[in-house]
């Protein structure tokens, strides 16, 4: 009887059975490095490997982008309109990848890594990071629009010298 109370403690300190922790699971991402303009877009993988004897699910694989000197701050959804997806299983020693596209809408140094947790779990296993390098572009003929930048004030002018000489001659002609 005296022990009752012990035992009832531990009970309530251990976890539940069904909790589940991130040990076996590891997460990666490709490529290790970016170097890109702002508005391109790039492709990243992150690969999850079931390293356990055990069934494992549902899990979410989540990417998060930061700038780790703090220089610039960083908004990831406007990077990807997804930084969640969910898995809903994963069979021993499987491994799935997934793919994300981002597109940088600021120029700078940034970090990507991805995490994988489960629902329960006491754990969260976190992947390498990606160093992502945006140069910034300066162009002259953005998205092509230099042509109708210059060329429709020249021909609105044109018509407007055709039609302001027009009208001088109509006039002079009257008289």
């Amino acid at each position: 009887m005296k022990y009752l109370g012990a035992v009832a403690l531990a009970l309530l300190v251990v976890q539940p059975v069904s909790a589940q922790t991130m040990d076996g699971m590891r997460v990666s991402v490709e490529p290790a490095s970016i170097t890109t303009t702002l508005g391109s877009t790039e492709e990243i993988r992150v690969t999850v490997h079931n390293d356990t004897d055990a069934w494992i699910g549902p899990i979410a694989v989540h990417i998060d982008i930061t700038d780790p000197r703090s220089e610039t701050s960083v908004d990831p959804e406007d990077w990807t309109p997804f930084l969640t997806r969910e898995v809903a299983s994963l069979d021993p020693g499987e491994v799935q990848v997934l793919r994300w596209e981002i597109q940088p809408i600021s120029s700078g140094s940034f970090s990507l890594y991805g995490v994988v947790l489960a629902p329960d779990a006491a754990e969260l296993a976190a992947s390498n990071v990606v160093t992502i390098d945006v140069e910034m572009t300066r162009t002259l003929n953005p998205e092509g629009v230099l042509p109708v930048a210059i060329g429709m004030p020249l021909i609105v002018g044109a018509f407007l010298v055709a039609n302001t000489r027009r009208h001088r001659t109509l006039r002079h002609g009257d008289t």
